[in-house]
């Protein structure tokens, strides 16, 4: 009987702390998301003729805290692509500039979706902001 009771035992430990591995474990935004601009919303924020033979994609690529931003448009024949190393922090769901600074962007992770916050973000370019604001940035598998 001692021999089962310390059988029993092990066994409810050994569930328990599967169960609290499994309830402890944290989901991570890590991964890469990818936005591609629609030409309708391009020419809404642009509005001008040339809207056409433009196209922008965007892609954030987040590891632990580490995050980098990869912007490439392709206009009139002229590809132009741009990285921004970033700082994440996942817990309080912000980036930031990976040389320093005051401005942090919010964002979110719905399902596979990320979104960007800049409502509280400050900068003078309001047309690259604008494409920021109903972005959706789909993660890639």
């Amino acid at each position: 009987m001692k021999y089962f009771k310390r059988l029993v035992f092990a066994a409810l430990l050994a569930v328990g702390a599967v169960f609290l591995v499994a309830c402890g474990s944290t989901t991570s935004d890590n991964g890469k998301y990818v936005y591609k601009a629609e030409k309708d919303q391009i020419k809404s924020i642009l509005k001008e003729q040339v809207a056409d033979q433009i196209s922008l994609s965007m892609t954030i690529e987040i590891k632990d805290e580490k995050a980098k931003m990869t912007v490439e448009m392709k206009a009139l024949g002229d590809n132009r692509k741009k990285s921004y190393d970033l700082k994440a922090d996942q817990k309080s769901k912000t980036l930031s500039s990976a040389e320093g600074g005051k401005d942090k962007v919010k964002y979110k992770v719905d399902g596979d979706v990320l979104t960007l916050d800049v409502k509280e973000a400050d900068s003078t370019d309001s047309e690259v902001f604008a494409f920021f604001k109903d972005a959706k940035f789909k993660r890639q598998k």
